[in-house]
């Protein structure tokens, strides 16, 4: 195995590593809620499909409380968007693609001749293509951002406006 078929193996891993911590973690948005029994306003944030500090039903079911940790939503159809289902499976499918361009390159470096112009095209094409979706799942999130979480969370919000604090 050579220089740069070691360099594309790290890049790959780097890719991979990077895009999975991305769609995972729920950072995508930043937003500010208050509950009825909050002293004080909370910050929160969404992903496509993770939110961290959100309002919830109480368990006997008559107040609501706000949830001090992260979570998903309980289904996929409770994302509150149907943009937002839809980058979720564009940039969880990219995601899982970089993982396996990732996968493919580490273990071909224990294959003798594994490192074919053929092979390295094709992991360049499923790198390519992982990019892609994940760049088209970066472009439907804004348009979820008029769901009704997000504009109780950042004031005035619509799509591709976030709002404010």
């Amino acid at each position: 195995m050579g220089t740069c078929s070691s360099c594309f193996v790290l890049v790959s891993i780097g890719s991979a590593g990077a895009s999975c911590i991305g769609f995972y973690l729920p950072y995508w948005i930043k937003g500010v809620i208050s509950g009825p029994n909050e002293p004080s306003p909370l910050k929160t944030f969404f992903s496509t499909f993770r939110r961290c500090n959100f309002p919830q039903l109480s368990a006997d079911q008559t107040d609501i409380v706000i949830e001090r940790e992260c979570g998903r939503y309980s289904s996929f159809s409770d994302i509150p968007s149907v943009w937002w289902q839809l980058a979720t499976l564009v940039v969880g499918f990219g995601s899982a693609l970089t993982l396996f361009a990732a996968v493919m390159s580490f273990l071909a470096c224990w294959i003798n001749d594994m490192w074919t112009r053929l092979f390295i095209r094709g992991l360049g094409l499923l790198h390519l293509g992982a990019g892609l979706l994940i760049t088209l799942g970066l472009l439907l999130h804004p348009l979820g951002w008029d769901a009704p979480e997000v504009t109780q969370a950042c004031v005035s919000s619509s799509k591709y406006h976030l709002g404010n604090l």
